[in-house]
């Protein structure tokens, strides 16, 4: 059953962190980790969306959800309820302290460079390199 969500062959999931793509096609596989530059931090739900958009040429469009209607799209997911009240405390708490959550991942050692062995892509770069994971 396709989520209310479900908008123009794009389902607008509700984001979970830089681990998670935000929109994807309904039979296109998820999207995993990709290393982002400090310099692009914090990256918002909005500017991701808006550069897979602009990386596969399409218009997509955000939808903001309240905490009820993305604990309705998890469910029907067949998430377990644990893990959705574990994302949505998960999320209030970045977002009442995203200041501190952001300066902390800016200081942490090894850096992601220092790990991959070259400056991470900016996550325009990353969408366009997966652009036909969104097509």
């Amino acid at each position: 059953m396709p989520s209310a969500r479900h908008r123009g062959g794009v389902e607008v999931l509700p984001c979970v962190g830089k681990a998670q793509a935000t929109a994807v096609g309904p039979d296109e596989p998820r999207v995993d980790v990709h290393p982002v530059r400090a310099d692009s931090l914090p990256l918002s739900t909005r500017s991701r969306v808006r550069s897979i958009a602009d990386a596969i040429g399409r218009d997509i469009r955000g939808i903001d959800m309240t905490a009820a209607e993305s604990r309705a799209v998890w469910q029907r997911n067949g998430w377990p309820e644990g893990a959705i009240d574990v994302t949505l405390y998960a999320l209030q708490e970045y977002g009442a302290r995203l200041a501190e959550l952001t300066e902390w991942t800016l200081t942490q050692r090894p850096s992601v460079a220092q790990i991959i062995g070259r400056p991470p892509r900016t996550y325009d770069d990353w969408a366009v390199e997966n652009a036909h994971l969104f097509r």
